[in-house]
């Protein structure tokens, strides 16, 4: 305090001795002076954040940037004035440097209530780049305000253009400065209204957040409105913070990367896909006893129960997750058409959801690869080449609690200008990834999934839902010689009417059924308990 309020002298010192040369040369050459005074002009400072840009809104207009509040402040240096506000600058040294000259100036300040007609405060909204619920998603500026990555990136010179400016001029003589007794003018702009609008609903997000904890410390969740495609919530663990870019950067977590877009091995949540081709084939019948295992020519499947499941039909064979009737089945469905399914539920796909930020297209091997019986076999149960994104799978449960009327994922819907309407909307697109009939029969074998199966810890307390869980093989092992796996779940809810579709991926976490459905499940709980809160308040 004591080295503020000796800067606040010293500054208020050095303006009376400037004022007291500027008075002496006057008198030596008052002719000049008259001469120079004689003429006036005007001095406009504009008043901004230096991150200040257009908004970005949650599909409920809720600002999910600009969520910081900056105070700055327009100063005309005067006893009063510098020794209310110098204790208050957040870079001391420039406002020092600004103050001494004498003139109108502006400056951070860390505190607002002053009542002095020479300081005008603004309370500006800015970026909190260490608070934001999606890191990966909106992406960040540089030092310059230019966006970098994400929609900061994707809608740059719209979010710019958005930006607002306050101001106040001041009348000023021919040496600049301020003339007595003029009244400056002002203009205030509150706050930036105008910005874009996407799909995300903030509070969906923060369930999300919620229901990882403990849970993943690498991996994705997906939420889906089934309807429309819009995503609702899209996270990635781990999280960074912007303010920490260049030490994130070398972590070995890979905190920057967007897991949600990133392609892994999906495992079992594939056998829906063979299901619907084995449907269309006419082996909706098919019964198969597992004994534990299953040869395809030299090379040995294992089923994850030694024991084997016995005599299964489809739908028990979805239930326990058995390989070996996969295995099986698919061998009874050519190459060409178990490829031309997968596509059709959109693997082997890139989503765009903006300029830069496009889901992997994943990795979907060649007909010619799936002629071979061992590569066919482990496409069978969603493992060998095959890759797919979280989005790409959660758009692949869309597409099948919709009757197979698959969207198009949308993250962004339109601009606004006022913060209350969306001025140009981006529309949705279908694709259709099944029949009616075989969609309603791949939703029964989802709904089996949770309700005969006692264990299934994707069970609600409060809705239905259907689901596929998987435990993903990666070829990684540990120290003890124990093999990573990614816990998946798929599913959507409620079973009857699905209105959302969720997708968790834990990424090396384990069995999807206790890594990832604790996920699902307490997702679903709590955005069916939102949902009737929100309807009972209208």
């Amino acid at each position: 305090m004591a080295y503020r309020r000796l800067l606040s002298i010293f500054v208020i010192i050095s303006l009376c001795a400037i004022t007291l040369i500027v008075r002496t040369a006057n008198i030596a050459d008052g002719s000049l002076y008259a001469k120079a005074s004689s003429y006036s002009t005007s001095r406009t400072l504009k008043v901004s954040a230096e991150s200040a840009r257009g908004n970005i809104y949650d599909c409920n207009m809720i600002i999910l940037n600009n969520t910081d509040i900056v105070k700055n402040a327009v100063i005309l240096p005067t006893q009063q004035s510098v020794d209310m506000t110098a204790k208050y600058a957040v870079d001391y040294e420039k406002y020092y440097a600004d103050a001494i000259m004498g003139k109108p100036f502006c400056a951070e300040i860390s505190y607002g209530d002053f009542f002095c007609d020479s300081v005008h405060v603004f309370d500006i909204a800015a970026q909190n780049d260490s608070n934001r619920l999606l890191t990966h998603i909106l992406g960040y500026c540089d030092d310059s305000t230019e966006g970098v990555c994400g929609l900061e990136y994707a809608f740059n010179d719209t979010l710019k253009a958005y930006s607002l400016e306050n101001s106040v001029t001041y009348l000023v003589d021919g040496n600049g400065s301020v003339i007595p007794g003029e009244k400056e003018q002002i203009i205030l702009n509150e706050s930036t209204v105008g910005g874009i609008v996407t799909t995300i609903d903030a509070q969906f997000q923060l369930i999300c957040i919620e229901a990882a904890k403990g849970h993943i410390e690498k991996g994705a969740i997906v939420v889906m409105d089934i309807a429309s495609g819009d995503i609702k919530a899209m996270a990635s663990f781990p999280t960074y913070s912007y303010d920490e870019i260049e030490t994130v950067m070398y972590d070995e977590s890979s905190p920057m990367i967007n897991r949600a877009l990133y392609s892994y091995s999906v495992g079992s949540i594939f056998k829906l896909v063979i299901a619907a081709a084995a449907i269309d084939s006419g082996l909706e019948n098919f019964v198969y006893e597992c004994k534990g295992y299953t040869s395809v020519g030299s090379q040995i499947f294992k089923c994850h129960d030694i024991g084997g499941h016995g005599e299964q039909n489809m739908t028990q064979a979805l239930v326990n997750s058995c390989n070996p009737y996969f295995i099986e089945l698919s061998s009874k469905i050519d190459a060409q058409t178990l490829r031309s399914y997968a596509l059709a539920f959109g693997f082997g796909k890139r989503i765009e959801l903006a300029k830069s930020i496009n889901s992997a297209s994943g990795t979907l091997p060649e007909t010619s690869e799936l002629e071979i019986p061992a590569e066919k076999a482990n496409f069978s149960f969603g493992q060998g080449y095959l890759t797919a994104t979280p989005l790409q799978i959660c758009t692949m449960t869309c597409g099948i609690a919709a009757y197979g009327e698959m969207p198009q994922p949308r993250l962004y819907l339109g601009t606004t200008d006022d913060g209350i309407s969306i001025d140009v909307e981006n529309n949705t697109s279908y694709s259709y990834c099944a029949s009616i009939s075989t969609a309603r029969k791949l939703r029964d074998f989802m709904d089996a999934v949770v309700n005969d199966n006692e264990g299934s810890n994707a069970r609600a307390f409060n809705t239905s839902c259907g689901v596929k869980t998987s435990t993903a093989q990666t070829g990684r092992y540990d120290e003890n010689g124990k093999e990573y796996c990614h816990g998946w779940i798929t599913g959507y809810f409620p079973s009857q009417k699905p209105r959302y579709a969720v997708t968790v991926l834990v990424e090396d976490g384990g069995y999807g059924n206790e890594a990832a459905a604790p996920v699902f499940r307490y997702i679903a709980e709590e955005i069916t308990s939102l949902e009737k809160l929100r309807t009972n308040e209208e």
